[in-house]
């Protein structure tokens, strides 16, 4: 199974891990003390199913990350399973399958743009360019501007020092319409 890192650096690993086994560990509990008897027909289960599923879809729909969207799909096919009148275990564990295949699409598919795999467009493709400055750039006077190819851009520094004209800066970011640049090492 590929890895199921967080590809939120500032939110630490064990948060998914936590989330992903109390969903399990609900499931599991309802499955452990669902009513045994035939108060529940298959109408109610996939009742129950869908309306979980919508209850997830909708809190995906206010959350961000595509966490909670796999747990939707799982929900959605355990109820399927329930209107075909297919035993509760099967779905239950329908559920855990779809959802944990599903949550490492999502992650794989959230993850590309960390790992470098799409291409950058706009703007974005310039940085780690090299461009030369024809207007000295200074953070804190606002000031600069560098040539890329046949284009002049404005220009931004992160740091506190002036770069003077005519120097070879590398471009590390683009906010806006300006380029962030920082000096050649």
């Amino acid at each position: 199974m590929a890895d199921l890192t967080d590809p939120d650096p500032s939110r630490p690993i064990w948060t998914f891990w936590l989330g992903l086994t109390a969903i399990v560990a609900l499931v599991a509990a309802v499955a452990l003390f669902a009513p045994r008897d035939e108060t529940v027909n298959t109408g109610g289960w996939a009742a129950l199913w869908f309306l979980a599923a919508a209850v997830l879809a909708i809190g995906e729909m206010l959350t961000a990350g595509f966490f909670l969207l796999p747990f939707a799909a799982g929900t959605a096919a355990a109820g399927v399973l329930a209107l075909l009148s297919i035993g509760v275990a099967l779905q239950i564990i329908t559920f855990i399958v779809v959802s944990i295949v599903a949550l490492w699409l999502m992650q794989r598919f959230a993850t590309k743009d960390f790992h470098g795999e799409l291409l950058p467009v706009g703007a974005a493709r310039y940085v780690g360019t090299t461009v030369l400055v024809i207007e000295p750039v200074s953070r804190l006077q606002g000031t600069g501007m560098v040539r890329l190819g046949m284009q002049d851009w404005r220009a931004t520094t992160d740091g506190d020092e002036e770069i003077l004209l005519d120097a070879e800066v590398r471009v590390v970011e683009v906010r806006g319409a300006r380029l962030v640049v920082e000096p050649l090492e």
